[in-house]
């Protein structure tokens, strides 16, 4: 799924953001920790949503209203006990020179706690 693709999703009248981005966050909870079978499924969705943050702020307030700040929660810290392994990296297919997931996570953490409604929620 590259950008085109995402938007062309986010305008179909049958699909909400509220609802991609519930999907999204589903592909997180049950990809908890990297696996050989999908290694960057994480990261991959982690990325997309800090794109859709990018490209429009108004996705900020979505991301938080379903719950994607703890989730990522989660992401961080298992991320981080797996990242402390050197065995990790080349059994999931994920280099050392490419940023941490625990990292990506942080930081769209980071973004979204920037929000002026965070702590309304």
């Amino acid at each position: 799924m590259d950008a085109r693709d995402v938007i062309k999703t986010l305008e179909d009248p049958n699909i909400t953001v509220c609802l991609f981005v519930q999907k999204l966050k589903k592909v997180l909870e049950v990809y908890k920790s990297p696996i050989t079978a999908y290694p960057r499924i994480q990261k991959s969705t982690i990325e997309l949503m800090n794109w859709m943050i990018t490209n429009n702020s108004s996705y900020i307030e979505i991301l938080l209203q379903c719950g994607v700040y703890e989730q990522l929660e989660v992401v961080i810290k298992t991320a981080r006990k797996l990242e402390n392994f050197e065995l990790f990296y080349y059994d999931v297919g994920i280099g050392h020179h490419e940023t941490p997931i625990s990292s990506l996570a942080m930081a769209l953490r980071d973004q979204l706690s920037l929000s002026p409604k965070f702590q309304e929620r």
